[in-house]
């Protein structure tokens, strides 16, 4: 899926940063992600890996 800021489908590393802190963020990034591949991002993945 390709990531639009008109199709409201973006998520914000600053907010969320701001909402759930940077480890929460990087460790939702590198958990569960095979190299090269796309990441899917979602405010509630982030929020269950805090």
């Amino acid at each position: 899926m390709k990531m639009s800021k008109t199709k409201g489908n973006v998520v914000d590393p600053i907010d969320t940063m701001d909402s759930y802190g940077t480890d929460a963020l990087r460790y939702t990034l590198v958990t569960g992600v095979t190299p090269g591949q796309d990441v899917p991002l979602s405010m509630e993945r982030v929020q269950t890996n805090m």
